[in-house]
Order: C-alpha cells, then sequence, then structure tokens
C-alpha cells in the first residue's frame, strides 16, 4: 500500500509503572501523525491489552486470553480519547494469522484496510485477537512479529516500533554482553 507506515507500541511504552496507560505517549504519537505530509497513512499495532485487564482486575495470574478480553476496551478508548484531541477516530482490528496467510482472507483483509485508509481521519488501531487465538496456531505470539508480517503483507514502506528495549541486539541479548546494532540496512540471513 502507497505511503503506509505501521508503528508498533510495546507494552511497556503504553503502559506506565503505576499500570494505567500513558496518555501522554498516545497524545504525542497522534501529534506526529497530525504532522503528516499530504497521502501517507498510518496503522497502529498496539500492545497493552494483557496489562490492562490484569491491573483492572487486579489479578496479575489472570489467563492471558481473559485479561485481553477485559483490557483491550480500556485499550481502545485510551486510543479513542487521545485520537479526538488532534481530531482523528479510530477503528479496531483484531487479527489473526489466517487473515495473511491464506489467501482469500488476506485479499478480503487488504480490500477493507485499503477503503478504511481512503478515510484520512481514521487511524486503524490493530492488535491479535488474543481472546480466540491464545494458544493456538492461529496466533502470531507476539505483535512484534504481527507488525512485521502486517508490514511484508501490506508492502508497508515504514514500520516503527516504539519500544522500551534501545534496538535490535547481537544475538538478541539484551543485557551487558549483548552489542546494539544501531542500523540495519540489509536484512539478511545472519539477522
Amino acid at each position: 500500500m502507497d505511503n503506509l507506515t505501521i508503528i508498533k507500541i510495546g507494552t511497556s511504552s503504553i503502559v506506565g509503572q503505576d499500570g494505567q496507560v500513558r496518555q501522554e505517549l498516545l497524545e504525542e504519537i497522534f501529534s506526529s501523525i497530525s504532522a503528516r505530509q499530504k497521502g501517507e497513512r498510518f496503522i497502529i499495532v498496539a500492545s497493552g491489552a494483557v496489562a490492562l485487564g490484569r491491573q483492572d482486575t487486579k489479578n496479575s495470574d489472570l489467563e492471558k486470553f481473559i485479561a485481553a478480553g477485559i483490557g483491550q476496551p480500556i485499550l481502545m478508548q485510551a486510543f479513542r480519547d487521545s485520537a479526538e484531541k488532534h481530531n482523528y477516530k479510530i477503528a479496531e482490528l483484531l487479527l489473526s494469522r489466517p487473515h495473511l496467510i491464506k489467501r482469500r482472507e488476506f485479499l478480503s483483509l487488504q480490500e477493507k484496510i485499503e477503503k478504511l485508509l481512503s478515510h484520512p481521519d481514521y487511524i486503524l488501531i490493530v492488535n491479535e485477537n488474543d481472546f480466540l487465538v491464545n494458544g493456538t496456531d492461529w496466533g502470531f505470539g507476539d505483535n512484534d512479529s504481527l507488525a512485521g508480517s502486517l508490514a511484508v503483507a501490506l508492502s508497508a514502506q515504514k514500520l516503527l516500533i516504539v519500544s522500551s528495549i534501545n534496538g535490535l541486539y547481537e544475538d538478541g541479548q539484551i543485557d551487558d554482553e549483548g552489542k546494539l546494532i544501531s542500523e540495519v540496512g540489509d536484512v539478511n540471513a545472519e539477522l
């Protein structure tokens, strides 16, 4: 899709230490989107529903699918509140793997996303459908994988990952031993 940027926001970026949505971050993202060039389009892949569901129920052991079902409306309300301050509206898409790997489902998904993105005042918020696919082969496993898969499938020009992690590390190490790779110019077999 032409001029498409996918923004993936991680749980620790959306949900603060207090267990509440960091509205200031969401407002900053919508402010950045409102400064876009004509024709630029955005999809946001948002984590955080599970953490918000567990916070809301005060049960840190709550099963992931239940926590996601409880937290997703909380997350969407936070996005809606922030979007409205910048004259945007949101639409929600809960996605599962067959929508990207089965041709008929993908073509339908692609057509529907294209139609939605033709309305410049709407921003699509995507999350994995954890309530239905958690623990099945239909899941992506995490929203980083979902965002990457969606970016490739929709031929996005950019994939931005908002995270508390500084970047890509050699051998996946995130401690003092791992070496931060500051720029990836070519995704190859080594990576």
